[in-house]
């Protein structure tokens, strides 16, 4: 046995915990064993008090820069036990089992997206959630912390996740189901006492055996009673990369549907899902998932043998027409469904799918059809470090009735436009990418032909050496306008 050094008073009492630890709640980790002998017994404790008041990084359990009584209450749980167990820490669970695999694999909440300005990365969550106000405005002015320990009912964090009111955006992460029950109460238990960075919370559930497969927690949802559902997936996007796919659909119809009502759902990840018509005149391809290379020049010509129909950009939408109109689908449709996923910081494959549900008018409603407004701006070239708006026109052919209007660019987009061209107005405007602003008109938008829109996109290139151009990866940028209207 190494010769214990000559320990300070506080520590006579410190000895007699360790005798008495329960077993039960006994965890380890390797770095307790500081002699490497295989166990963690009275040697590596007095190791530890030698330590004891320094800085030295090899016994600084908690991680705070010094040797001190978070440490050894550390190492008292873990007193005893193999070193290969993991230490019980109810925060690093959350981390590891809440966090990385809910609020990173689409990138969201990363130190490059920055959504809502909150970083949940490993070594920067716990620092961007205690005591620090919410950037959104209404759980600000209602006086809520991101977490306020102690106070579960004042913290934003399990509001986003247990249903936000009006004004605190949508329901956390995005999803059909959002976390568990078991995670929610997790974070709830830990925020109750106190939300300590370190040691175990008794009353939380733990998370280590919790399955991680997405599709436990992804709900499709019921078909329409009066219409159709579409389906795409499920597909794998394995961790670190992006995956773009189409897949035909054929569907089954004896006449043409009106549409009054659009559900979309699909799994968290999803950067966007577009419904297309294929309108081509050579045969659509087979039904089957098919992966989209943006450097494929056949890719790029497909583009134009499809029209808009709807899409999404977030995990949950349903979009209901204004009373008296419809999005007409006719009989001999054949639909491509696109979907793109992301998951560079996932750490397990994300498994993408997409139901689409297109709700039929009643028999007797007598619906205008609606026809949708899609147009892209190409000429996106941002040099590095500089901020650049680019314009374009769309002019109404005939005198057209707009009813609502969107728009889509990826993360280097910082502000998005529209106005009329007769007198120069600003009707839209958008300053969120991710989550763009989808404006309805009512009464609708009167334009008369030779009429039109001028869209505006505002990209900035901070973080790229090269110049930004438009492409189809979450890395380049878009500048689209769409919507709907009627004649």
């Amino acid at each position: 046995m190494i010769p214990p050094p000559k320990i300070r008073p506080i520590f006579a009492l410190a000895v007699a915990s360790l005798l008495i630890v329960p077993g039960a709640a006994r965890a380890q980790t390797a770095s307790s064993d500081f002699n490497d002998d295989g166990k963690v017994d009275f040697n590596d404790f007095f190791l530890f008090a030698g330590a004891f008041g320094s800085s030295g990084a090899k016994f600084d359990l908690s991680g705070n820069g010094k040797v001190d009584f978070d440490d050894f209450f550390l190492f008292a749980q873990r007193f005893g036990a193999p070193p290969d167990a993991p230490a019980p820490d109810t925060f690093r669970e959350l981390q590891t089992r809440v966090f990385n695999r809910n609020c990173l694999s689409g990138s969201c909440h990363t130190s490059e997206r920055r959504a809502g300005d909150l970083v949940l990365e490993e070594g920067f969550a716990y620092e961007n959630l205690i005591g620090v106000k919410p950037g959104n405005p209404a759980a600000a002015a209602a006086d809520l912390l991101r977490v306020d320990p102690g106070h579960p009912e004042r913290s934003f964090l399990l509001t986003k996740l247990t249903g936000p009111g009006p004004g605190q955006g949508d329901l956390m992460p995005r999803g059909a189901s959002g976390l568990r029950g078991v995670e929610i109460d997790a974070l709830r238990a830990w925020v109750q006492a106190g939300a300590p960075r370190v040691g175990l919370v008794p009353d939380a559930p733990r998370l280590e055996d919790l399955s991680t497969d997405l599709a436990v927690r992804f709900t499709p949802p019921a078909p329409p009673e009066r219409g159709i559902q579409l389906r795409l997936g499920p597909f794998g996007v394995p961790p670190g990369r992006e995956r773009e796919v189409f897949s035909v659909v054929r569907p089954t119809l004896d006449r043409d549907l009106l549409v009054n009502r659009v559900e979309i759902i699909m799994p968290e990840g999803s950067h966007h899902f577009i419904l297309y018509l294929w309108t081509g005149r050579t045969p659509p391809p087979e039904p089957g998932i098919r992966d989209f290379d943006p450097r494929s020049p056949m890719g790029i010509v497909d583009i134009f043998n499809r029209q808009f129909v709807t899409g999404s950009q977030t995990s949950a939408t349903a979009y209901a027409f204004p009373d008296g109109v419809g999005l007409r689908i006719p009989r001999s449709a054949v639909f491509d469904l696109n979907s793109h996923f992301i998951n560079l910081r996932g750490r397990e494959t994300l498994m993408g799918e997409v139901y689409v549900n297109l709700h039929e008018a009643p028999p007797a409603a007598a619906l205008q059809a609606v026809e949708p407004l899609f147009d892209s701006n190409f000429a996106i070239n941002v040099p590095p470090g500089q901020t650049t708006a680019i314009s374009q026109t769309w002019t109404a052919r005939q005198a057209i009735k707009v009813i609502t209007l969107s728009s889509h660019m990826h993360r280097h987009g910082e502000r998005f436009t529209v106005e009329t061209l007769r007198d120069g107005k600003q009707i839209y405007e958008s300053t969120d990418w991710d989550d763009p602003e989808v404006l309805n008109f009512n009464p609708p938008l009167t334009l008369q032909a030779g009429d039109g829109l001028r869209y505006t996109c505002t990209h900035r290139n901070q973080d790229r050496d090269a110049p930004l151009r438009f492409g189809f990866t979450s890395e380049d940028e878009m500048c689209i306008m769409f919507g709907y209207y009627y004649r």
